[in-house]
């Protein structure tokens, strides 16, 4: 009985010098990570183009009058009678203002941001850049979320759902801005990587990532029929308030 103690003990004992052992040797071996180097290749490059073209990508608000009321008298006459002298019943009811939001991207020096045109289409008198009375669009850039900075339409093309705007105020935009060149869309590949920003859901600089997934893409029913326009398919995520940013 003694010795079979001894076997079982001396087996214990050999077992936490090795593990202690093991410990030891795994600690010495440990050496703090290089965060730079940790990054893959791929990450680094989102990074490092996030940082030089994000401060580029504005968020953009709109605001235009109501253009019409609602005649609540007329819808009311779909009520049965008996209960209209529940309902008081003003003699029109004006709409909210329109408000919505967007995303655009500095292409030059000068201030000129190109976006979406159904980002700023209710704001314009029809086939014109000039705005109906009352309507204004500004712009924010990242890291100025309180500077609403006031931008006019110079050009769109509704054909090709483009708009460009500039600046009121020239000094407003920001020191060192890096202005995102256009592509030559003929080189693009399917397969290549893409980086999409934007302020989506009313979030301000929103990232996300993914591939070329088509070219050549055209009448696409759920966005409307734009003539002679050629898309880029990507699996990108895009959500409300990413219109007319950066990809």
């Amino acid at each position: 009985m003694r010795a079979k103690t001894f076997v079982v003990i001396s087996s214990l004992l050999g077992i936490l010098l090795a593990s202690n052992l093991l410990n030891s040797q795994a600690q010495q071996a440990i050496t703090p990570m290089n965060e730079q180097r940790a990054f893959l290749e791929d990450e680094q490059n989102t990074i490092d183009i996030v940082k030089h073209y994000g401060p580029s990508v504005v968020a953009i608000t709109v605001e235009a009058p109501a253009q019409n009321g609602v005649n609540l008298d007329d819808m009311m006459q779909q009520v049965p009678e008996q209960f209209r002298r529940f309902f008081q019943i003003p003699e029109n009811m004006p709409q909210e203002p329109v408000q919505g939001s967007g995303s655009g991207f500095v292409i030059d020096d000068e201030g000129h941001i190109i976006t979406n045109f159904h980002v700023v289409e209710e704001t314009l008198e029809a086939n014109s850049v000039d705005f109906i009375e009352g309507a204004s669009i500004t712009v924010n850039f990242p890291g100025h979320d309180d500077e609403e900075l006031p931008v006019k339409v110079v050009g769109v093309n509704p054909s090709f759902d483009l708009a460009l705007l500039v600046l009121e105020n020239l000094e407003d935009l920001p020191s060192e801005l890096a202005a995102i060149p256009l592509a030559d869309s003929d080189q693009v590949q399917v397969g290549q990587k893409v980086i999409a920003i934007g302020n989506p859901f009313g979030f301000s600089s929103t990232v996300t990532t993914g591939i070329v997934s088509g070219l050549n893409r055209d009448q696409i029913p759920t966005i409307g029929n734009y003539g002679n326009a050629s898309f880029i398919q990507t699996d990108a995520a895009i959500n409300p308030g990413n219109s007319g940013g950066s990809l």
